[in-house]
């Protein structure tokens, strides 16, 4: 276990070792002797493993495509450099052919480069660059080094970054140097003037309070703080009290953020526990503390790392990212935990797939990745296991003996790490084989004549979910298809019906005249499904049956079948009366309760609805007060009504709306309940539990390639009036189906049109990257969520919505002004139409996000199952 953490102890080793044999003999060794050596105490088992899974938290996290970019939520110098504390080779972790020291050398030289144009790296992140260059014995950490100099000697106060929030960067680049033994390099006397200075004189954390500037107490900026003083005590000189008394101060305030659980957060709760708890415990590390020193109703800072950072799947904290990951392993550490180099990180399998016949063998190996950077074969040692057995068979050794006809997976897991690959077992047609599977060969060709699917030899069984039939044939490709029900296959690869035009199958060259699922196959059979004409669908007479049958399943029953057999929900609308389905109560409640997707289909459009989408209050309380049932429809205008709408919406060079010749789509979703003397009522359902995917066809439209950023749905409603309003909803265009996706909350009619004034934004809850316009961008406050009612802040918005935003220190209120309107909000007051007051996070103004679509003029959709906010202006 790494116990001694700190390069001053390391130096003075030497001389201890031989005092403490002499001290020990006498009375025990207390752990807060060593500054920087708590740990000790507490170093066992637990920390071990805690900081091993923190390892392969992080691991996992890139080898599943975490950009290193040093961006929000994404890999950094910071991350590098704990890993690097832990005895990780970075240098080994490498990603589509490039390396995780790769990624952050290029980081550091990206800062470098910046370094002499306007665009300058925060102070932050050259600090924490210096760390890993430092780490990576780099001579490029010598070049970030004279950067953070020069930046404190034009500065003239004693820090790098200027301006009323550079203290967020000034300060952790501070910690970042004194933790590498670097800090001695800057001028300290003006550091510690500055670091004092800024010191909140009431309540004696950082940065101090500004209010009229939106600047509140921060735990982390404070426990940055306090750890840069301490290693800038030795140059306090006659300020040395004064370094002392500030510390004192910041402890008392620190300690009063601890939480029942032992864990620390800031006051407003906006702060990950996790993260502030590792930064205690690094700061009672600092100052020669215990970890245990802090405790409130009996529980310490060792208690939550212990008990409550861990979560089930192998994350940590609140928010489960790699922030936590880090944060997390950086305290194990500072708790005496360690790594072993020769820890398994990760586990490769390979051949990734393997086919064999029933009787043959294929020998897997198993390579295992290690925290030393070492690539080891574990064959011989990993616990083999196939998730069928009915399938396939595998020794000690790793190989793999075909059972059955069939795929399975295979796995290898070596101290806990899990790798696996597939198998595909094919009958050999040998033994009792033949009797057990019948042969048949199957091919796929779709709308243009070309192979989707090359005729292949499959193997299929009575067992199988669709039997021996040329449904079952079809689902052995492995191409995805859909059904309103199995009589009737729907979509191939993504290839769906127009008009008459569909998917019809022959067997031995011969149309069957009856549904593909009823009809059973012999060995060696020959099944072609094919995309058909309207010319070959109306001549034979017995293929109209098989494209187009009659409706005879209700909904309910496709829905009921497709959950039993745990297949795709996809319903076409195109044979429905009035293209409208209808769905009881009892289905809607399965849907909800099995969390299973809907989708809907028509010509051209499709309607796609989340697993808890009709899960609404509306719904529960008209399925309580008696027979009801919903109606769900989706149908293109005629030409004549969608003239009619964009007249009335008056999308024209007026509007900056142009229209782009594609169709407008009326969709309907109502309850039609039946009161106990048969009068029926239909009522419309006016909001959906998670917003519903709408994709329009686009390929019948005039689209030029400078036109794709510019489009965006409309959803076009009445107002109280009776006039036509189209708001606009954003969405996607993707390029290779020539179909645009957007979200909506409730129905209406909805096209696709040109926008000549478009802005775009996404933001999620708790995470400060955002997207505008299709660029990554940041904010130094997340949006939150705050007494029920999500909150953003309000600048980032406003100002990319194009409006003006002033602080009036007079009146402690914020000014917006947007094209002719002009707003006024007092901080911590509602105003008009607000039910939540204005807040102030970090310096921010929070509002509420009905402000933005209210007052703003942005159409605003909130994702409550991921948390995303998407505002449309």
């Amino acid at each position: 276990m790494n116990i001694y953490r700190n390069r001053e102890i390391n130096r003075i080793l030497a001389i201890l070792i031989s005092i403490t044999i002499l001290v020990t003999a006498i009375f025990p060794l207390s752990p807060s002797l060593f500054q920087g050596n708590i740990g000790k105490a507490f170093a066992d088992d637990s920390f071990d493993n805690l900081a091993v899974k923190a390892v392969r938290n992080i691991y996992s996290l890139y080898q599943e495509g975490l950009a290193v970019d040093g961006g929000y939520g994404h890999i950094g110098a910071y991350d590098a450099y704990i890993l690097n504390q832990a005895g990780a080779d970075v240098s080994s972790w490498v990603y589509q052919g490039s390396s995780l020291k790769d990624g952050i050398l290029n980081l550091i030289d990206e800062t470098i480069f910046k370094e002499e144009t306007a665009n300058k790296s925060p102070a932050k992140r050259v600090a924490q660059e210096f760390q890993a260059a430092e780490a990576f014995v780099d001579n490029r950490a010598d070049q970030l080094l004279t950067i953070l100099k020069n930046r404190q000697t034009a500065g003239g106060n004693g820090s790098f970054d200027a301006g009323l929030y550079g203290i967020y960067s000034n300060m952790p680049a501070f910690e970042a140097l004194g933790r590498v033994e670097t800090i001695a390099e800057l001028n300290t006397a003006e550091a510690i003037s500055y670091i004092l200075g800024s010191q909140d004189p009431d309540t004696k954390a950082w940065p101090a309070e500004d209010a009229p500037n939106w600047i509140t107490n921060d735990f982390m900026t404070t426990t940055q703080a306090v750890r840069t003083l301490v290693y800038l005590e030795p140059f306090a000189g006659e300020k040395t009290d004064a370094v002392r008394t500030a510390i004192e101060g910041a402890k008392i305030w620190l300690q009063d953020r601890q939480k029942a659980d032992g864990s620390f957060r800031d006051e407003a709760g906006f702060d990950d526990p996790l993260v502030d708890t590792a930064e205690a415990i690094l700061t009672l590390d600092r100052l020669g503390l215990a970890p245990d020193a802090w405790t409130t109703e009996g529980k310490s800072a060792v208690d939550y790392m212990r008990n409550n950072a861990l979560n089930e799947d192998g994350t940590f904290g609140s928010s489960r990212n790699l922030a936590d990951g880090a944060w997390a392993l950086d305290a194990y550490l500072a708790l005496g935990g360690s790594v072993h180099r020769e820890t398994a990180l990760g586990i490769k399998v390979t051949p990734e797939e393997a086919e064999i016949s029933v009787g043959s063998t294929q020998q897997y190996e198993a390579q295992v990745s290690q925290m030393n950077g070492a690539v080891n074969d574990a064959s011989s040692i990993a616990t083999w296991t196939v998730d069928n057995t009915g399938i396939a068979a595998v020794d000690n050794k790793g190989i793999v003996t075909g059972v059955a006809a069939g795929s399975t997976v295979v796995k290898a897991v070596y101290q806990g790490v899990c790798g696996t690959a597939s198998v595909t077992v094919e009958a050999n047609g040998g033994g009792g084989t033949s009797q057990q599977y019948t042969t048949v060969f199957v091919k796929v060709t779709g709308k243009s004549g070309n192979t989707l699917f090359p005729k292949t030899t499959v193997y299929l069984s009575a067992n199988d979910v669709h039997g021996v039939t040329p449904v079952g044939a079809l689902d052995k490709t492995g191409l995805s298809y859909s059904y309103d029900s199995v009589d009737y296959i729907h979509t191939i690869d993504g290839q769906g019906p127009e008009g008459t035009n569909g998917w019809m199958y022959k067997v031995n060259q011969v149309t069957p005249g009856i549904a593909a699922i009823k009809y059973e196959l012999a060995d060696n059979d020959q099944v072609l499904w094919y995309y058909s004409s309207y010319t070959e669908n109306t001549s034979g007479g017995s293929g109209d049956s098989a494209l187009i049958p009659p409706q005879d399943k209700t909904v309910d029953e496709i829905i009921v079948e497709a959950l039993e057999k745990n297949q795709e929900i996809k319903i076409s609308l195109e044979n429905r009366k009035n293209n409208i389905v209808e769905i009881a109560p009892d289905s809607i409640n399965k849907l909800n309760e099995t969390n299973k997707e809907m989708t809907l289909t028509n010509k051209g459009l499709e309607i796609k609805f989340a697993s808890n989408a009709l899960d609404t209050e509306q719904l529960k309380k008209s399925f309580s007060e008696g027979k009801s049932i919903v109606q769900l429809g989706a149908r293109n205008l005629t030409d004549s009504e969608k003239q009619e709408i964009l007249a009335k919406a008056k999308t024209d060079q007026f509007s900056g709306l142009f229209d782009i010749g594609g169709n407008i789509a009326d969709l309907t979703a109502q309850i039609t309940k039946e009161s106990s003397a048969g009068a029926k009522e239909t009522v419309t359902i006016n909001s959906f539990n998670e917003p519903v995917q709408v994709s329009l066809d686009l390929s019948g439209a005039a689209l030029r390639d400078e036109d794709i950023a510019k489009l965006t749905a409309l959803r076009y409603e009445k107002d109280t009036a009776g006039n036509i309003v189209p708001v606009k909803l954003g969405g996607s265009y993707d390029p290779v189906t020539k179909t645009f996706s957007f979200y909506t909350g409730n129905f209406s009619c909805y096209g696709v049109v040109k926008a000549a004034d478009l802005v775009t934004m996404s933001m999620g809850i708790n995470m400060t990257a955002t997207t505008v316009n299709g660029k990554a961008s940041y904010t130094d406050v997340a949006p939150i969520l705050l007494n029920n009612r999500t909150m953003v802040p309000l600048r980032i918005v406003a100002e990319s919505l194009g409006a003006d935003v002033q602080w009036q220190k007079k009146t402690k209120t914020v000014e917006i002004k947007l094209r002719n309107k002009s707003l006024r909000l007092a901080a911590d007051k509602t105003s008009p139409g607000m039910d939540t007051p204005v807040t102030i996070m970090q310096g921010r103004a929070m509002v509420p996000i009905s402000f933005v679509s209210e007052s703003l003029g942005a159409t605003v959709t909130w994702f409550p199952s991921s948390q995303r906010i998407d505002i449309v202006k």
